[in-house]
């Protein structure tokens, strides 16, 4: 990289002329910069067509004149920093360091971008129904007791919510109907860890009632959502259920604190394998 910068300002000094003001260090590495910029960008594919036509003067005045300066303030500086070469090479030194920079942020910041908008897509998107069982059941039919069990992996940190149209009829002999839901893993014993569980109460009214029933996992540890449809208390004897529940739904949404945190992780991750290199 080092060497075709050199070329380039070879080429300024073969066709530039007239001496005029001298360009500060500092400001002549943003301009050379830029002008590296420049050449990346003419001799690309998409580019290529459009400034083939072109003197590179065209495209290298905008970028001094926006610092202040003119070719021959270019031709000037660079003559009295060729009388330099350790000075020169410091500059030019800048130069692919700050290239170098802009190349990785630019790396970063599009990886950065697209992981945003895929979880802005995934965040935006609620509808998407995370239960893995039958939409409908009707009791007795489907159980005379069945309590309707459930356990679905959990798919990240977050608000997972339940819901479904649930009618009891007045002739249920369930003990207190509530819809249940609670976070477990596998600890190695038969029923697992499990976290506090969360009940909704049902209504039995021989009504069609929309009942929904949200939980936050907040730690990581948890695999699996888990509870029943249909809970009851304990009742002795043959009874049965009377009721029908339809249009089941399991959504998530991922909190902000989360995703914040997920992002902190990414960036630390970038910048350790960034000090590795």
């Amino acid at each position: 990289m080092r060497k075709y910068i050199a070329v380039a300002v070879l080429v300024f000094l073969a066709i530039s002329c007239a001496n005029q003001n001298t360009i500060p260090e500092k400001e002549l590495t943003n301009i050379l910069v830029e002008m590296f910029i420049a050449d990346a960008t003419v001799i690309a594919p998409n580019y290529r067509a459009q400034f083939s036509k072109k003197d590179s003067i065209e495209y290298y005045e905008p970028i001094l004149a926006k610092y202040g300066y003119s070719l021959a303030d270019f031709d000037q500086t660079m003559t009295e920093y060729s009388k330099e070469p350790k000075k020169l090479d410091i500059i030019f030194d800048n130069v692919v360091i700050e290239l170098s920079k802009m190349e990785e942020e630019l790396r970063v910041g599009n990886e950065a971008k697209m992981d945003s908008l895929r979880m802005a897509e995934f965040v935006a998107d609620t509808t998407i129904n995370l239960w893995d069982q039958k939409t409908e059941f009707r009791l007795p039919s489907d159980g005379r007791q069945n309590g309707i069990p459930y356990k679905i992996s959990v798919i990240g940190m977050g608000t997972y919510t339940l819901t479904a149209d649930v009618t009891v009829f007045p002739d249920d002999e369930t003990v207190q109907p509530s819809m249940s839901a609670f976070f477990c893993y596998d600890d190695g014993t038969a029923e697992g860890f499990r976290s506090t569980a969360k009940y909704q109460s049902l209504i039995k009214d021989g009504r069609s009632h929309k009942i929904s029933l949200s939980v936050d996992l907040k730690d990581v540890k948890y695999t699996h959502i888990s509870g029943h449809l249909v809970e009851h208390g304990a009742r002795e004897g043959d009874w049965s259920k009377q009721i029908i529940i339809s249009n089941i739904r399991l959504t998530f949404k991922p909190v902000k604190e989360d995703l914040k945190r997920l992002k902190r992780q990414a960036l630390d991750t970038k910048v350790e394998s960034l000090k590795e290199r």
